[in-house]
């Protein structure tokens, strides 16, 4: 992780990084609320959850006889992410949101279906989707 933060403000030093189990960056949880956040540009990086929140996750699942809370808890975190400087708030600032492949795979569906916002698949050097 710390390769990608340096690859990201080496890019832009400008960006502001969201994301968890990063050094130098925003976590999710903190970027909720941040209207601060609305003139930035965004780099919004995510990765699969730590053991400790899939178990959570799993558990709620069972408890509730649900599938999809781990999915969810995803695409409510990317809206929430999202926000920050996109909706109505769109003053044109670039966010990128970054996630391995396989990760894009699984949660696509659900952030089409259940997204507030469009991703446009790209490729570039360092990896990740424009919302």
């Amino acid at each position: 992780m710390p390769r990608l933060e340096a690859e990201i403000t080496e890019s832009n030093p400008e960006v502001v990084i969201i994301g968890n189990m990063m050094a130098d960056a925003i976590s999710h949880m903190a970027s909720r609320g941040l209207n601060a956040l609305e003139n930035r540009d965004i780099v919004a990086v995510y990765t699969w959850p730590s053991l400790p929140q899939f178990a959570e996750l799993a558990a709620i699942n069972t408890k509730f006889g649900l599938r999809d809370a781990i999915r969810l808890t995803y695409v409510d975190t990317f809206n929430q992410t999202s926000g920050r400087n996109r909706g109505f708030r769109d003053q044109g600032r670039q966010h990128v949101v970054m996630m391995s492949s396989r990760l894009y795979r699984w949660l696509a569906p659900h952030l089409a279906g259940l997204g507030r916002y469009r991703l446009v698949r790209s490729n570039p050097v360092v990896g990740g989707a424009t919302t």
